[in-house]
């Protein structure tokens, strides 16, 4: 974005970096989260693939009808086991611990999922395993699971060009985390697939590049969202204001939680006010000096629920005067 004063015979240029670093809680773990806690060599994601080696004690249950046969089978059965993959289960919500343990379980172990678990209305107690949605949730720190539409409640529909690591892309019936590449297109992502078509033969989280399309599939973020800065120039006292818009999917942002700092230094000179509809504009009162370049730091914590969800963004902005 650009303005542009006469004021003079020569041109200046002046770089403002804007880095934006917020605080939004969520949920019910009472955790940081950040996207590099949700996608990295290191993540809640990763943990989910592989997992550790498990071998099932049975892989049928008549506990649902018709009854299950995974496609997790047992040596007896003609299985080639270890496994080392989360197997998919429609309206699962297992850690891969939890997962381990049930199929392991020599008192009363339960069979891993695979394809067409989602015959079943809620086979859960039933059969092992995590599906997409579930797995986004546990992915983003949300310990409780009872309908997809959570991932819609918890998280803001975003543009296109705000998607980033650790934001759910979400089709009618199919939900997954996007990690890197460009969308619509070929995605880097983690998901946990019913349809083994799609990947591995066994049914279950996968980390993998496929081609999703803009017609399928839409952008949704839990962490905070900002708006491009609204920059404006007195060319009196040489100063510039900056106006930011801050949105929060669920929750309130408190006043005294936001903390302004410039060029590291906190400041006190800022305006914060709710806007409604989860949206929050914070802005200078009186500017920052133009004599050079300045890193901007906003803060924000949303205090209503346990979680918070802190998120970095660098934008640049060359304001030019003439």
């Amino acid at each position: 974005m650009g303005i542009t004063e006469i004021g003079g015979d020569r041109m200046k240029k002046i770089m403002y970096i804007i880095f934006i670093t917020s605080f939004l809680s969520l949920s019910v773990n009472g955790a940081l989260i950040t996207r590099d806690g949700v996608i990295s060599p290191i993540s809640t994601a990763s943990l989910y693939v592989p997992i550790s080696s498990w071998t099932p004690v049975v892989d049928s249950t008549n506990k649902v009808s018709p009854t299950w046969h995974s496609w997790y089978k047992t040596k007896k059965n003609g299985g080639n086991p270890p496994y080392d993959k989360l197997a998919y289960c429609w309206s699962g919500f297992d850690t891969p611990s939890g997962f381990i343990s049930r199929v392991e379980n020599k008192t009363s172990p339960v069979p891993a999922g695979g394809y067409n678990t989602s015959q079943y209305s809620y086979p859960r107690p039933y059969i092992a395993g995590i599906d997409c949605s579930g797995f986004v949730l546990r992915c983003w720190g949300i310990s409780t699971y009872t309908t997809y539409q959570q991932l819609i409640d918890y998280s803001l529909k975003i543009d296109k060009s705000k998607l980033k690591k650790g934001d759910l892309l979400r089709k009618s019936g199919h939900s997954v985390l996007y990690v890197s590449g460009t969308f619509p297109g070929k995605c880097d992502i983690y998901e946990s697939q019913a349809d083994p078509s799609t990947g591995a033969h066994f049914p279950g989280v996968v980390s993998h590049s496929r081609v999703l399309s803009e017609k399928d599939y839409t952008p949704y973020s839990i962490f905070p969202q900002f708006s491009s800065p609204d920059i404006s120039y007195n060319k009196d006292t040489m100063n510039i204001s900056v106006d930011i818009a801050v949105n929060a999917r669920y929750g309130r942002v408190h006043k005294d939680s936001v903390k302004v700092r410039v060029d590291g230094k906190e400041i006190n000179d800022f305006t914060f006010k709710s806007l409604g509809n989860g949206r929050y504009k914070v802005k200078s009162s009186k500017g920052f000096v133009l004599s050079r370049d300045h890193i901007l730091e906003i803060r924000a914590d949303n205090e209503e629920l346990r979680n918070r969800y802190r998120d970095t963004e660098s934008q640049l902005q060359i304001i030019t005067i003439e």
